[in-house]
């Protein structure tokens, strides 16, 4: 008796070396797809329903044994485990012509967005602000940033209400947050917080709050405001805060991250070594974080500026004023302006000026450097008017109020 069985193997291209690999024919060369090992499989980077702050990752899957290896054509092995497997290609072929196994639950699908608008799981946002509709905001071009933030209907996250609600502040950290903050502070009790106003429990109203104390924003008789800086200075200014300096606890920032940075990217933080050089490990970190996903990493220190503001435009509440911190002399005058003269302060005392940089601001980044920065924060260079290229260069043009709102209401 002759009889043919056919496999139902997917196709995977591969290579003879000294170290052969091979990687899945309909993957087209994905830029962010590891290559897989000649016997592993890729792992789909979401679950089209998954538990609260999961995720998948794309990365190689090896098989536990020889009882699960598949003879026959360059196979990706499926291997039994406890992560949860999906099939990134539902094209690339059937399943292993073996027994179906207890691991192997849905063959689930990438395009998980269609799936979760029809279920009427998506996340909706408002539909205008000042009028525009969604098809005019960007003009056909989408607006894309690294983020880990999560962006939500009625999440007012880090804003700062005063006056009753007719001040509203968006925090920017590494903007000149904690002066701002302590002006809203002001604009309430007549005088600054004694500390740190991050620290503040009492006495203030910031975000976890109800959504309906946005409702004068929401109709415009709120003054809400915000302030950006300077790419390039906000990330050496990060640098230098969070990752070179001790915490006012005596702990180093985000726990094992110095460590990290260390082991991982070769990153001299002691003290007397190169600070330029560290620097420009730590950016390469910042970037693989957003590039990869990684939401453990990711920190509003170093989050888009232009991702900050977007808590609010996108919650259909438009910005009345937006100013440079390089600036400041001229941008904080109409803040002052909308706090009652008898809680207005004289002069609004800069807080929190953290370590000052040990070089000329353009000696921290080469060309590689500036090319992260452009990956990274794109989008705050074209709002916001700033120099894309030299570090040091002060914007000329002043910002187009409209113009920002409009392209930062984009869903």
């Amino acid at each position: 008796m002759n009889m043919q069985m056919g496999h139902f193997l997917n196709a995977i291209a591969s290579g003879v070396g000294n170290q052969p690999v091979s990687r899945p024919i309909r993957a087209g060369g994905d830029a962010q797809l590891r290559t897989d090992l000649a016997n592993g499989a890729g792992e789909i980077r979401d679950l089209c329903v998954r538990g609260v702050q999961r995720e998948m990752v794309m990365a190689d899957i090896w098989p536990f044994g020889d009882d699960q290896h598949m003879m026959g054509r360059f196979g990706g092995d499926i291997c039994e485990g406890q992560r949860v497997v999906g099939f990134q290609h539902l094209g690339a072929g059937n399943l292993a012509a073996q027994d179906f196994r207890k691991d192997v639950l849905v063959v689930i699908s990438v395009r998980h967005r269609v799936l979760l608008q029809w279920l009427g799981l998506a996340r909706k946002v408002g539909p205008t602000v000042q009028g525009v509709t969604p098809e005019k905001r960007t003009g056909g071009q989408k607006m894309e940033y690294p983020s880990g933030m999560d962006l939500a209907q009625d999440q007012f996250e880090g804003c700062w209400l005063g006056c009753g609600g007719a001040l509203v502040y968006r925090e920017v950290p590494k903007a000149a947050c904690s002066t701002l903050a302590q002006l809203v502070y002001h604009a309430d009790h007549g005088a600054f917080f004694d500390g740190d106003i991050h620290d503040a429990r009492e006495g203030v109203v910031k975000w976890p709050f109800a959504p309906e104390a946005m409702g004068p924003a929401r109709e415009g008789a709120a003054f809400v405001f915000s302030a950006v800086r300077n790419p390039f200075a906000r990330i050496v200014s990060t640098f230098h805060e969070k990752v070179c300096t001790l915490q006012r606890d005596g702990k180093p920032y985000r726990g094992t991250m110095r460590q990290m940075l260390a082991e991982r990217y070769g990153a001299d933080l002691r003290a007397g070594a190169d600070p330029v050089r560290a620097f420009r490990r730590f950016l390469l970190f910042v970037r693989d974080v957003h590039v990869s996903g990684q939401r453990f990493w990711f920190d509003r220190h170093w989050t888009p500026q232009a991702q900050h503001l977007r808590a609010v435009t996108l919650n259909d509440v438009a910005f009345s004023h937006l100013f440079r911190i390089e600036d400041w002399d001229s941008g904080i005058v109409p803040v002052l302006a909308q706090i009652p003269r008898a809680r207005r302060p004289e002069i609004a005392v800069r807080f929190n000026s953290g370590p000052k940089p040990v070089a000329p601001l353009a000696e921290y980044f080469d060309e590689l450097s500036v090319h992260f920065m452009q990956e990274l924060y794109r989008w705050d260079f074209e709002l916001f008017g700033y120099d894309r290229f030299d570090p040091g260069a002060r914007p000329v043009a002043a910002l187009d109020l409209a113009a920002i709102n409009m392209r930062l209401a984009d869903p």
